[in-house]
């Protein structure tokens, strides 16, 4: 929807949104089923009123637009489950256009796609195309492809990478067999990760490893506090673990390193997790200049909650 200058911090300019772009025209929208719940209804008034408010802004702008949106996500089933408003669900369906999976094609289907995927590739890098026997098709079509087209995608470009070999060797295509083509392919029934065992079974390494940090970090903090409790209850002020800078005097003779402590007393502390987390990307924002993009992109989180947040502590104020 946009947003006027000075709307939060970083907002150094005025910028339109995409239904001010595409006003008169059409907006296409991906991955609507991903949509959280507060921007439905801001979708849901511009698709019933043609009305919407830029960030920081109290004036009510009109916007004619079409719109086509595209999920993955079984719509229905998330109205059904209240994930996805019923009433914005209605107003999206007008034309509905529903494309099958590859499972659901037919095999000559995959075996076209395969085809196309994998000579735009050796086109592409000069390399010499790839062609299956009658009984590499047959595994190829067999199998289920839950990756759907942009695994299939994957699939011929990486054999095309890895077998192929450059067209200045004299031969023009390559014949992959079935024998080749199976160590592309996974062998189970097409899941990328196998799912964990209902009856409570064992975590992968990955998640335990990770568990035991998180729980490591806690503790830490936890006894970092005990230790700052007890210094006060006693009415000293010590050093605690994580607070001690090392400081070292250069002076020849001089004394040899002590620790300063530069810890305060707890009720002055402000150890909200969601305070540390603003800091943090008002930090971030101010080392980029800023540019949400690469500020989202360093803390690893989307620019919507940086968008999010700071419309947030726009609120508060």
């Amino acid at each position: 929807f946009g947003h006027e200058k000075g709307a939060f911090t970083g907002a150094i300019g005025e910028r339109k949104g995409y239904f001010e772009e595409a006003d008169g025209g059409t907006l296409f929208l991906d991955e609507i089923g991903e949509l959280p719940k507060e921007t439905q209804a801001l979708l849901l008034r511009v698709l019933q009123d043609g009305e919407y408010i830029k960030v920081g802004s109290s004036k009510v702008e009109k916007t004619d637009v079409r719109v086509v949106a595209a999920t993955n996500v079984n719509l229905a089933y998330a109205v059904a489950t209240g994930k996805f408003r019923e009433d914005l669900y209605y107003r999206l369906s007008g034309i509905q256009i529903g494309m099958p999976a590859l499972r659901e094609r037919t095999k000559d289907d995959i075996y076209l796609l395969f085809r196309k995927f994998s000579t735009d590739f050796a086109e592409k890098y000069g390399l010499c195309k790839i062609s299956l026997t009658h009984e590499s098709i047959n595994l190829l079509t067999s199998y289920r492809w839950p990756g759907n087209v942009r695994q299939l995608k994957n699939v011929a470009q990486t054999i095309t990478a890895l077998e192929s070999r450059p067209l200045n060797t004299g031969s023009e295509r390559l014949e992959i067999g079935p024998e080749v083509l199976q160590t592309y392919i996974p062998k189970d029934s097409g899941a990328l990760v196998q799912a964990a065992p209902q009856n409570g079974g064992s975590m992968s390494e990955s998640d335990r490893q990770q568990i035991i940090s998180a729980i490591y970090m806690l503790k830490q903090e936890v006894d970092r506090l005990r230790a700052m409790v007890e210094a006060r209850d006693a009415g000293v002020r010590t050093v605690v673990p994580a607070a001690p800078r090392l400081v070292e005097s250069t002076a020849a003779g001089a004394p040899g390193p002590e620790f300063r402590d530069d810890s305060r007393e707890p009720e002055q502390e402000q150890l909200s997790i969601r305070k540390i987390n603003d800091d943090l990307i008002e930090k971030c924002l101010a080392k980029h200049g800023g540019k949400v993009k690469p500020a989202a992109a360093e803390l690893g989180i989307s620019e919507r909650t940086i968008y999010r947040k700071l419309a947030e502590k726009k609120n508060a104020k």
